[in-house]
């Protein structure tokens, strides 16, 4: 029997869009958002891809990528820079100070059009402006019906090495139930390197400038400090200073490195006493970043700081924590159920440091990472959730009678939310990170100068930056038409043909069982005008293919992606809600087979599990509600491991 096939479609050149209207259009549409809706998914770990934009065509509204997997025509995208400021680099407090904050921190949502190459068009018109220099990266968004987070859901870490990561990015058109959490903490920009410097002490070489050059230094006069929103200055990415939003470094010998910054300030860090070196020359604190961006005026967003490494010459001290990444969330129901939203700076450690690793027990601490940042686009958010963008804490410091510096407290982020007013069902935190104390008798629970973190806030009325749908910028001819299929049993069949076969060199058949992953299953390299056929068993519950097409003159070439989804259920309905005893589960099944109910407590508990066999055709089972207290749960439907959920109130 013939089964509809889904289709992402490819934005063909040479013509300009036009939307014709049909009652075949309009089935296929509503038929495309029903499907998306109506099969709920899990999801879990990282569902974003990431790609450095290495040139940008604002006029055209292109993007040159470093690579383009992961990519399809009409998928939704962040742009986002990451840095980019420019900072005060003289020998003096102001050193890190921010004389311009530049385009960094600009971002915005838009929608792909097409792949031409190594080159995204974008069907949005793109409204901020970005200096490539300054590291824009090109993030996913995946877009969801209603979906459920089964394990944690991650971003990946930032790398300033590739110029990307730290951010995590969904929309959801439904519902998006948490079963776990959401976390991009730790995943924003890198605490200060640990490193030991060897029997330094500031008697013998004073240590008071606020930056200096770890190779040509060679005294181990100053620790790294924290990564900010502006790049390292060249011969200056050691000592006291701090690096913009990023945490200063503590000075020879043994003081305490600084937090780092988002919303609110870092903390500095403390001074080492009670020795004939004293370390008085601690890392001082990552710069605010609230007067540059977080408001409807200056819409930018920015990861959070890394702390100060402390100054080490012993081998026990510590680095600086790891910013907080930034979360971007768009849904038209947040089911929080209990479970945490975060995207926290952390505290730094050393693994080891025996018996505490959060101590630095010979050498100076160091500063805590900064809290991120958290969007949340919700129509309604209607249980309870957690949302947080701390600073992380630094470390407490001491060895016998040494009062060895302890670290900054990191600064607290921003969770950044589209309602009007704060709904009762939210909780934030955005304090900033407590700063460490000196743990010896000599100057016990001193902080010997260490102060804590600024506090973020929670902010209201969010609005996003995203462009204006505009017609696509023409593209090279593309020599694929009519890639299609269709399924037939448990058999797909694929066919296509070009418009000019002499231009191809090969052509590359590729599929994804992930809806994001493809991998080749085919190559062709004897091209035929009229074209090819394959035929692929159907082994995966859900199936993607899609041609990649290399021509003479070393272009690339992607096709509209085909979709294939194993049979299962449609219509999903229950009742009555809430229910007290007896439940009507009422659905169409594609065909016979097995079907498993699962009640599931908010917290994710399996509470009640039957398993049912079902004919084909339109069916309600009654199911009698097992003896659960009164409240919110879930009941999943599992067929032929295609999994709906929804929620069930017992009365």
């Amino acid at each position: 029997m013939y089964k509809r096939t889904y289709i992402k479609k490819y934005c063909y050149p040479k013509h300009r869009f036009k939307f014709i209207y049909s009652p075949a259009i309009l089935f296929f549409i509503l038929s495309f958002f029903s499907y998306n809706h109506l099969f709920a998914q899990t999801i879990s770990g990282v569902i974003n891809t990431y790609h450095k934009v290495l040139a940008i065509d604002a006029v055209q509204n292109k993007l040159k990528l470093d690579n383009i997997t992961g990519i399809n025509p009409l998928d939704k995208v962040l742009i986002i820079q990451m840095k980019g400021a420019a900072i005060n680099a003289a020998n003096s407090s102001s050193f890190g100070d921010i004389s311009s904050i530049s385009t960094a921190g600009n971002y915005e949502f838009a929608t792909i059009c097409g792949i031409y190459s190594d080159t995204v068009i974008l069907r949005t018109n793109m409204v901020n402006t970005y200096t490539i220099s300054g590291l824009v990266q090109l993030v996913t968004m995946p877009v969801y019906g209603s979906v459920t987070v089964s394990d944690t859901l991650k971003a990946q870490a930032w790398d300033a090495s590739t110029g990307k990561g730290g951010v995590l990015a969904l929309q959801v058109n439904g519902i998006l139930t948490l079963n776990s959490g959401i976390s991009a903490s730790g995943k924003g920009f890198s605490g200060g390197t640990y490193y030991n410097f060897g029997g330094t002490c500031s008697s013998f070489f004073p240590a008071s400038n606020y930056y200096y050059d770890f190779v040509a230094d060679g005294l181990g006069s100053g620790a790294y400090k924290g990564e900010g929103i502006a790049d390292f200055v060249s011969a200056k990415q050691c000592g006291k200073g701090k690096q913009a939003n990023g945490g200063g470094g503590g000075n020879n010998h043994n003081s305490g490195g600084a937090g780092g910054a988002n919303y609110g300030s870092g903390g500095n860090g403390g001074n080492q006493t009670g020795l004939s070196c004293n370390g008085t020359n601690p890392g001082i604190g990552g710069a605010a970043l609230s007067s540059y961006g977080y408001s409807a005026g200056t819409n930018k967003i920015f990861l959070g700081g890394g702390g100060g490494a402390g100054h080490t010459n012993n081998d026990q001290g510590v680095g600086g924590g790891d910013g907080g990444g930034i979360v971007f969330i768009k849904c038209d129901l947040l089911d929080g159920g209990n479970h945490t939203i975060e995207a926290n700076g952390l505290q730094p450690y050393n693994a080891t440091n025996s018996p505490n690793i959060y101590e630095a027990n010979g050498d100076g601490g160091g500063g805590g990472g900064a809290g991120g940042a958290v969007i949340i686009e919700a129509t309604t958010i209607s249980t309870n959730v957690t949302i947080q963008a701390k600073g992380g804490d630094g470390n407490n410091s001491g060895f016998l009678s040494q009062c060895t510096g302890p670290g900054g407290g990191g600064g607290g982020g921003a969770v950044w939310l589209s309602s009007s007013s704060l709904p009762g069902t939210v909780t934030t935190n955005v304090n900033g990170g407590a700063n460490g104390v000196v743990k010896v008798a000599a100057c016990l629970n001193n902080p010997n100068g260490a102060t804590a973190g600024g506090n973020g806030s929670t902010l209201l009325n969010y609005v996003r930056n995203e462009g204006t749908a505009v017609t696509c910028t023409l593209l090279p001819a593309n020599p694929i038409i009519n890639f299609t299929g269709n399924k037939n049993g448990q058999s797909i069949y694929l066919s296509w043909h070009y418009t000019n076969a002499a231009v191809i060199e090969r052509v590359v058949l590729e599929r994804s069982i992930d809806q994001n992953h493809f991998s080749g299953i085919k190559e062709y390299t004897s091209i035929n005008q009229g074209g090819d056929v394959f035929t692929d068993a159907e082994t995966y519950n859900s199936t993607e293919y899609r041609l990649l097409v290399y021509t003479k003159t070393r272009d690339k070439f992607y096709s509209q992606t085909l979709r294939f989804k194993k049979e299962g259920i449609s219509s999903l309905l229950i009742s009555p809600v809430p229910v007290k005893d007896k439940l009507l589960v009422e659905f169409t099944a594609n065909k016979k087979q097995a079907l498993t109910l699962t009640i599931f407590s908010v917290d994710g508990k399996k509470l009640w599990q039957q398993q049912y066999s079902v004919i084909q055709g339109k069916q309600t089972l009654t199911v009698f509600v097992p003896a659960i207290a009164k409240g919110i749960y879930f009941l999943q439907v599992n067929a032929n491991d295609e999994l709906q959920t929804k929620k069930l109130i017992k009365q």
